[in-house]
């Protein structure tokens, strides 16, 4: 079945806003959930990590400082023709300043998405 854009757009609001949550939780595991086992983060122009666990240990590192807000701002989603993959892009605002991010998020075998690629710009 192919989405429509609707579609594509209901379902990344869906899937960020329970991301949201979880980050807000500062529970760094459980926002690697989110991500395939083998998934990489990448920050843009730095380092990468690669799998949950290390993606994990990323997060919290980065959820330990304090007054951290995002504002995250979608701008673009669309999927590829067989459904298999969604790209999700995006900008947020962390401390007054606007980055860019992109997700890739993959269709699982029971139909739900995780994301298989993530890169965002950072200061």
């Amino acid at each position: 079945m192919v989405l429509s854009q609707q579609q594509v757009d209901d379902l990344i609001v869906r899937v960020q806003d329970k991301y949201d949550k979880a980050f807000k939780t500062k529970d760094a595991r459980n926002v690697a959930e989110f991500y395939e086992p083998n998934a990489v983060l990448i920050k843009t122009g730095g380092p990468a990590w690669f799998g949950r666990e290390e993606i994990a240990k990323a997060l919290s590192a980065f959820m330990t400082v304090d007054n951290q807000e995002f504002h995250p701002r979608f701008e673009n989603n669309y999927a590829t023709a067989n459904d298999d993959y969604i790209v999700h892009r995006g900008t947020y605002e962390l401390n007054g300043t606007r980055y860019k991010y992109e997700q890739i998020w993959r269709k699982q075998k029971d139909g739900s998405y995780l994301v298989a690629r993530d890169e965002f710009e950072a200061p």
